[in-house]
């Protein structure tokens, strides 16, 4: 393990001053400059071979973790995003350094992986993998997803100079991923040891998906998994639980009843006696917010029920006694025992007090529950309010809910009452008051029963719907960020492979087809960064009228490009077709992914047939006003069901690993609701997929298409002046430089929003100010747009930005012309001339 104390400090390289290769790269470009290189077997930095300066040149000037081992013994060179993951123990005095003494504690693991690409076996590529290191003074299990890559040597063709590394540490992630396991195992163990009964619905026909212990006790001996609930239970219909269900499923709201009668005739030995239930269907819903499921949980309450029902009838017979027991009242009857006969029998808590809070009538089981949670036994004469006299709080409780009763006040209500240091239990009071015959109230009477059971099966409902949740939210966040880190890693991994070939000499029709292949990694790029905008809702439509046939047919050589020789396009529109108000451009990458779907679902070939007809606002009853129906159909393989019931969940995807981002129906799904819209997709295994956009009508025009412009040569410089470039990316300023140079503008380029009003104050002549709006410093872009109009009235600013929405939209507010990330020269000359075009205006 090399240490700070152990390296010597560097030295300056005295040899010559610092190449190209070495500028820039933050805090490590300065260490590598002033590192004193003849001391190595590479000798000074000037006499460097090519492939390793390009290399050194690539790590240094990229965000992204990175580093490379060069020459037999392997010296290391790493940038500052690869130094915040290795400690102090190796940075900064590990550059420089042989690799086996470097990684010496798991040069076991890595080793043989070095030796690999060094050898000319390939690129090494681990995701996820477990490379214990010590850092901060620890061992740490830390998890990398790394790729090992060969760099040529220059002075040995077909040989290999060094390695290039590329990773992400994804501890995190994994850490995450391992407690998201733990809480999902104990959610299952909650599920199948719950005292409730729970079971998951899913879909409109309400098919079982999972059931606990406690629902199959219920339910009896009857095989429910996979089936509907009609399957399951036909006399379900009957009893009204399925139109509960299509109730909760339609609307979106929950329902909850209590002491429902259920009826099953599949109950353990043959029974098939009803049972009463308190149970909650709670509607699940998926990514995008439309129902998917039912949540089903319960208690059975049977015994409680008939228990009611039992207090109900006898206290139906008590109201026969009312007119005896008002006269022995009235009469002064001295032991005031006259409902002891009538209500001694009945496990209901009956009491009966005057005035003055004297029982006047109390049952057994009333006085036993009352000694239970108080410590005292009452008895007919005595006061209640005496009995707690010690026990100031409890008095106050009891003579607050009596106090209501005796002042007339009939209510029914749920309290807790008990000594904590003995039990303290839930109950259900219904309170009645007492009138003499001339309607006086002489005292009040109630009726009670523990409800601690309910209550606590409430709370365990609840705390398991909580976990579901937490569950449900830790596993899409997982295949959220796993999906986005694989496709762009293959991404950075096609642009930084590139790179590294472009800049060795080589046959021109190569360095043609890897320019290709990185172009289009690019475009990927942008288009899953469009995608993931557009999914999230962070990405406004623009919406015009459009006319789908010019449009498709402008399409046709883009779609000719994306799909086989062996697929077919047909068109199927009518001759009346409505406008519809759409973004196009949106529109157009829908079209393209839903086409290139179809080209993965047939292997063998086939057509594809783009079919758009009128729908009536009377065709449908989810939607208002009218529609044209668009359609992508294909002769493919299909969909299974439990395919079908997910092809709009993000992430998700039936292709191979590289070949799909799972991004491209959700986008859909997406870019059909924003247009004010919907999106459905009808597929039968082995006949082929149909998925049809519903988008709306409009009576508005559409634009005339945009003349064709000839892109073979680029246009020649159209514009003089000067330009204020305000871009805190290196790399990014570099090419909007070279783009404005070539359209005929000189420029001069800063970081942030404080140099732009420097060079805005020393009375420098500029023509345009063009900013990034997300950049560093107190000040954005927007911020320095208002200050620059407020001190130079009348200069033209141009804005860009490629995600700030909120600012977007600001920025148009405050009237700033806007334009988006990525863009390439043709977007930025149009841009440009426009706003010089408008200014020439008289």
């Amino acid at each position: 393990m090399i240490k700070d104390k152990e390296t010597p400090p560097p030295k300056a390289d005295r040899t010559a001053a610092a190449p190209d290769f070495l500028q820039g790269g933050g805090a490590m470009g300065a260490l590598m400059r002033a590192f004193d290189w003849s001391s190595t077997a590479l000798g000074p930095a000037a006499s460097w071979p090519q492939p390793l300066r390009t290399a050194v040149r690539l790590i240094l000037n990229t965000g992204h973790p990175m580093c490379l081992f060069w020459g037999p013994e392997l010296l290391w060179f790493y940038n500052d995003a690869y130094s915040q993951s290795i400690g102090p123990e190796r940075h900064p005095g590990s550059l420089g350094q042989p690799a086996r003494q470097v990684w010496a504690e798991i040069w076991d693991i890595i080793g043989s992986q070095i030796d690999q690409v060094m050898t000319g076996g390939g690129t090494v590529w681990q995701e996820n993998a477990l490379v214990p290191i010590t850092r901060n003074g620890s061992r740490e299990d830390v998890y990398w997803t790394y790729s090992f890559g060969p760099i040529d040597d220059e002075d040995a063709p077909n040989s290999i100079g060094g390695v290039l590394v590329v990773c992400t540490e994804t501890t995190e992630r994994m850490l995450a991923a391992q407690r998201a396991g733990e809480e999902r195992e104990r959610f299952a163990e909650l599920f199948e040891q719950a005292p409730t009964f729970m079971a998951r619905l899913t879909g409109p026909d309400h098919r079982f998906e999972l059931v606990n212990p406690s629902y199959m006790q219920l339910v009896g001996d009857v095989d429910v998994i996979g089936r509907t609930v009609t399957e399951a239970f036909p006399d379900a219909t009957a009893q009204g639980f399925i139109e509960l269900l299509d109730g909760v499923y339609r609307t979106g709201e929950p329902y909850a009843g209590s002491g429902v009668p259920f009826m099953s005739n599949a109950r353990p030995n043959g029974d098939s006696d009803v049972r009463y239930l308190d149970f909650v269907y709670q509607p699940m819903r998926d990514a995008a917010g439309a129902v998917s499921g039912i949540f089903v949980v319960g208690v059975d309450v049977t015994d409680r029920t008939l228990g009611e029902r039992q207090l109900r009838e006898q206290a139906e017979r008590l109201q026969g006694f009312n007119e005896a027991l008002e006269a022995a009242i009235a009469a002064g009857l001295e032991e005031r025992k006259v409902l002891a006969d009538v209500v001694e029998s009945t496990d209901a808590f009956i009491q009966v007090a005057d005035l003055e809070f004297r029982f006047v009538a109390i049952n057994r089981a009333s006085a036993d529950e009352f000694e239970r949670i108080f410590g005292v036994r009452p008895k007919v004469g005595d006061n209640m309010l005496d009995l707690l006299a010690d026990r100031p709080e409890h008095q106050a409780e009891v003579k607050t809910v009596w106090a209501r009763a005796l002042a007339g006040e009939e209510f029914t209500e749920v309290g807790e009452f008990g000594d904590p240091g003995r039990e303290r239990r839930f109950y259900e009071m219904k309170f009645n008051a007492l009138r003499d015959r001339g309607g006086a109230v002489i005292g009040a009477f109630q009726f009670v029963y523990d409800v601690s059971d309910r209550l606590r099966a409430q709370a365990q409902l609840a705390e398991a719907e909580s976990q579901l949740r937490q569950a449900q939210k830790i596993e899409a966040i997982g295949q959220l960020t796993g999906g986005v880190a694989h496709d762009f890693n293959n991404l950075l991994m096609v642009i930084l492979g590139g790179l590294s070939m472009i800049e060795r000499p080589g046959d021109p029709a190569r360095r043609s087809r890897i320019l290709d292949g990185m172009r289009q990694a690019a475009e990927r790029g942008a288009s899953l960064s469009r995608q993931l905008l557009a999914f999230a809702r962070r990405q406004p439509l623009k919406a015009e009228p459009v006319a789908l046939r010019a449009h498709l047919e402008a399409m046709r050589e883009l779609l000719d490009r994306a799909l086989r020789g062996d697929v077919h396009v047909k068109a199927d529109f009518t001759d009346d077709l409505w406008a519809v108000l759409v973004d196009p451009a949106e529109l157009e990458l829908v079209l393209l992914n839903l086409c290139v779907n179809a080209r993965d679902a047939m292997p063998e070939g086939g057509t594809i047939t783009v079919a758009a007809r009128n729908a009536a606002s009377s065709e449908h009853e989810d939607l208002e006003g009218d529609f044209v129906a668009l359609s992508v159909k294909d002769e493919g393989v299909g969909m299974a069901p439990e395919t079908l019931a997910r092809v709009f969940e993000p992430f998700f995807t039936t292709k191979e690993i590289g070949k799909g981002s799972g991004l491209g129906l959700p986008q859909v799904y997406g870019f059909a609701e924003q247009s004010g819209g919907a999106v459905r997709v009808v597929s039968t295994v082995g006949q082929g997929t149909t998925v049809t956009l519903m988008l709306p009508r409009t009576d508005r025009l559409p634009a005339p298409p945009a003349p064709l412009i000839d892109l073979a040569e680029p246009d020649a410089p159209t514009h003089t002046g000067a330009v204020l470039l305000v871009e805190d990316d290196d790399e990014v300023a570099c090419l909007v430089t070279e783009m404005l140079r070539e359209l005929g503008f000189g420029v001069v380029r800063v970081a942030n929003a404080e140099a732009a009003l420097g060079a805005l104050a020393n009375g420098r002549t500029v023509d345009l100010l063009f900013s990034d709006i997300m950049m560093p410093g107190a000040m954005n872009g927007l911020d320095l747009a208002r200050e620059a109009q407020r001190r130079r009235p009348g200069l033209p600013i141009l804005l860009t930005s490629g995600y700030a929405d909120a600012a977007i939209r600001e920025a148009a507010r405050d009237g700033f012309r806007m334009l988006r990330k990525p863009y390439d020269i043709k977007a930025l000359r149009q841009t440009v001339g426009e706003m010089f075009e408008t200014l020439e205006t008289p």
